[in-house]
């Protein structure tokens, strides 16, 4: 596991130091939802995310280094659910590589993009009750990668888009102390975004 997170690393330091660009920054805030059907439609997609309760929804905030066409990015999203007196945390984090078909200079600028990250679900109820097996309250946590696709519009530095990524693998997580259930991401993941782009 940590090999492949290593090559990762090197092939977004290798990407970058070889392209030539006047990079840009673009900062977004973006709402998520989970399905795990496939979706025949645009339409689908669009009448699963309306369906969806707020208690389904993610919350996150996200950055990508935009060096013409290439992209590279880092997000994080959460989750409070509340379940018989007990709150818990669901948490996704993530890093991932995109291109930008059209460049991001465009108004209309439709992209492609993989990713791995980590995704957890945390019990952080005071009184949990620790255990050998929880000594940190997590009760699964996962690696996944993920591949996607999406489009945004871009305002004069205003940006605002969607997403809709695949998850291609989902694999538990193991450590010296504990054994965890996967975390469980379904099959789609549809992102809302908005936000700002600087230096494009």
């Amino acid at each position: 596991m940590r090999k492949r997170y290593i090559w990762f690393a090197l092939m977004i330091l290798v990407s970058v130091c070889t392209i030539p660009a006047d990079p840009g920054l673009q900062f977004t805030l973006f709402s998520s939802v989970q399905f795990a059907e496939n979706p025949d439609t645009i339409s689908d997609v669009a009448d699963e995310f309306r369906n969806r309760v707020a208690t389904e929804t993610f919350a996150g905030i996200g950055a990508e280094l935009v060096l013409e066409k290439l992209g590279f990015g880092v997000r994080y999203q959460s989750l409070f659910l509340e379940d018989t007196d007990d709150w818990w945390m669901d948490w996704k984090a993530d890093a991932f590589v995109s291109y930008h078909l059209f460049g991001t200079r465009s108004f209309l600028d439709p992209f492609l993009v993989v990713g791995t990250g980590t995704a957890a679900r945390v019990n952080i109820a005071d009184d949990h009750v620790r255990t050998a097996d929880e000594p940190t309250g997590i009760t699964g946590m996962s690696v996944y990668q993920y591949a996607g696709a999406g489009g945004e519009m871009n305002f004069g530095g205003l940006v605002v888009g969607t997403a809709l990524n695949y998850i291609v693998m989902n694999q538990a997580v193991e450590s010296a102390d504990a054994q965890w259930d996967a975390y469980p991401t379904d099959r789609f993941e549809v992102l809302v975004f908005g936000g700002v782009a600087v230096g494009r």
